[in-house]
């Protein structure tokens, strides 16, 4: 059997909501972290701090 409340988002308590919120926006976090982190990484080029730059870019990929 179908339960309808499942999709009301009304029906949900506070703590539902948080985690659907905090979960989606930890994943936005993460996606324009790496994007940002990529951008450096091209834009640096074979720069001495290129290095470090991977390992950040590393950094931002670990929590997905």
């Amino acid at each position: 059997m179908e339960n309808r409340n499942v999709l009301n988002w009304r029906s949900w308590s506070i703590i539902r909501k948080a985690q659907v919120i905090g979960a989606l926006g930890g994943a936005g976090i993460t996606v324009l972290a790496n994007i940002g982190v990529s951008l450096l990484l091209q834009a640096a080029g074979r720069d001495p701090l290129s290095p470090l730059l991977v390992y950040v870019q590393d950094l931002t990929l670990w929590p997905g």
